[in-house]
């Protein structure tokens, strides 16, 4: 009794997950938002979206997390957790994972620490010292043509 009491104090997510064998790799968003309805996240990271949907469960909380590059599912993957309250302020929680392909494609987009440069501090001028600028040159500009006002 004092379970059902609490269960009104906090909205609950209860997206249905059970569309989700209908959502395969090549899919366009569209055509997943069409089956699956609106994630309650959506996350980018580099070229990967990732949707997220949920539904409450007492005591197990299910997520479907689903990946696309170019606009097309590449890889969705179940997790669950088992925090109190609604499910979608727990997205990516518990023992949620980023599936394999999924990570190959964000280890790819990752810069090699050689290729990631150091800031340069900028100079500071020294007072009283003008500071040295670089001869700029413009370039000869055609002569226009005469007209009868040059006259």
């Amino acid at each position: 009794m004092v379970g059902s009491l609490f269960m009104g104090c906090f909205p609950i997510t209860m997206q249905s997950l059970s569309q989700s064998s209908k959502v395969k790799a090549g899919m366009t968003t569209d055509e997943v938002r069409d089956i699956m309805g609106e994630p309650v996240m959506t996350e980018l990271d580099r070229d990967v979206e990732e949707w997220h949907y949920c539904r409450y469960v007492i005591n197990k909380d299910r997520y479907l997390a689903i990946f696309f590059v170019d606009n097309k599912v590449i890889a969705k993957t179940f997790y669950t957790q088992t925090e109190n309250g609604d499910c979608s302020l727990f997205v990516k929680t518990g023992d949620y994972k980023v599936p394999a392909e999924v990570r190959a494609i964000l280890d790819k987009k990752t810069p090699n620490p050689s290729e990631l440069k150091e800031p340069k501090e900028p100079i500071e001028p020294e007072e009283g010292v003008m500071p040295i600028v670089p001869k700029v040159e413009i370039p000869n500009q055609p002569n226009p043509p005469k007209t009868e006002e040059d006259e």
